[in-house]
């Protein structure tokens, strides 16, 4: 995913944005703790008027772009693994 030096102090998660807002708030919590007990990338979220969003705060100097590339595809392979559980328990015989 290229990153624009507009984007670098943002990563946005609307794959997800089919779900209902209890469900999608559900799976960024989820996405957030699950990253965070893994230790390899780090973000935050936040509490919006509209929802739970995931958040990340890029302020080191040090960062470079594999660095962001990296958090975006873990958060998006997270949420897709998510989705797949999700597909997986609702066509369960």
């Amino acid at each position: 995913m290229p990153v624009r030096d507009s984007d670098r102090n943002l990563v946005s998660q609307d794959r997800h944005r089919f779900l209902g807002s209890v469900e999608a708030n559900a799976t960024s919590w989820k996405i957030q703790f699950e990253l965070a007990r893994e230790g390899d990338v780090f973000l935050t979220g936040a509490a919006l008027k509209n929802g739970f969003s995931l958040r990340a705060a890029i302020v080191s100097w040090r960062t470079r772009e594999h660095d962001v590339d990296a958090l975006v595809a873990r958060v998006v392979g997270r949420g897709d693994a998510l989705a797949r559980e999700r597909t997986n328990v609702a066509t369960a015989p």
